[in-house]
């Protein structure tokens, strides 16, 4: 049976409707996460603004809220909840949230299972999508916005060419921004890239002074690296034992 134009025009602007408030109630949680327009920042009021778009099904919304889940952005970190609404978004071709559902696949997080395979093809549909993947995490990281919490995860992203093109000295540059603003798993993401001389000059004294700020606001892996890092500078040789992937990325939560 055919449908009625009336209907037609209906569903249309219902659809059109539903993706401005959604597009508006975004916006708004942008205002508060950033702080801009006047208004001061308040994760809480933008992870209301930011679930209130995600409600209608707003794909990129949808991903917003998932990362604000994933680091206790305006609610309490909750990794299951985070990766349940990253999904959704990733299918709908989120690249946000198919970036962070690769990592989450590939490094897991406490109720959240590693699937190598499933990384890898999320992986390489945000490869597929190019430059504007993860376009919001670049806007969250840009000197307007100022996020730490974005400079420290598009770090990690440039740093490891997911969603872009790998450029470890911008990645340094955004690991710098956010340590400066006190972030903790940036202030291990320089400590790192100093020692190791990854995008920047090996800096010893510098990865030494980053890490000890990271270990003296409670960042246990920093602890260990300051332990094996003195050792090497006293002995002036390579500290037993190696620094595995795994140890680096568990402090990228």
């Amino acid at each position: 049976m055919a449908v009625h134009p009336i209907s037609q025009t209906a569903a249309h602007f219902l659809h059109r409707s539903k993706k401005l408030v959604s597009k508006l109630n975004k916006r708004q949680g942008e205002t508060y996460l950033f702080g801009r327009a006047g208004e001061p920042k308040d994760e809480k009021k933008a992870f209301e603004f930011f679930q209130r778009a995600a409600s209608l099904k707003h794909p990129e919304s949808q991903g917003v809220m998932a990362f604000c889940y994933e680091f206790g952005l305006g609610i309490e970190k909750d990794f299951k909840q985070a990766e349940l609404h990253y999904i959704p978004a990733a299918e709908l071709g989120n690249g946000l949230a198919q970036a962070r559902l690769a990592f989450l696949r590939k490094y897991g997080r406490p109720s959240v299972h590693i699937d190598r395979a499933e990384a890898e093809m999320w992986q390489q549909k945000v490869k597929d999508q190019g430059k504007t993947a993860i376009a919001w995490l670049f806007y969250a990281a840009s000197a307007a916005q100022n996020h730490a919490r974005a400079q420290d995860k598009l770090g990690v992203c440039l740093q490891l060419g997911i969603g872009c093109e790998k450029d470890e000295e911008t990645a340094f540059q955004n690991f710098l921004k956010a340590a400066e603003q006190d972030h903790l798993t940036a202030m291990y993401h320089l400590a790192n890239a100093l020692e190791k001389g990854i995008g920047c000059d090996a800096n010893l004294e510098g990865a030494t002074h980053w890490f000890e700020r990271a270990a003296s606001s409670g960042c246990r892996t920093s602890c260990e690296r300051l332990k094996r890092l003195l050792v090497k500078e006293c002995l002036g040789q390579e500290a037993s034992g190696n620094i595995y992937l795994s140890g680096y990325y568990a402090a990228a939560a």
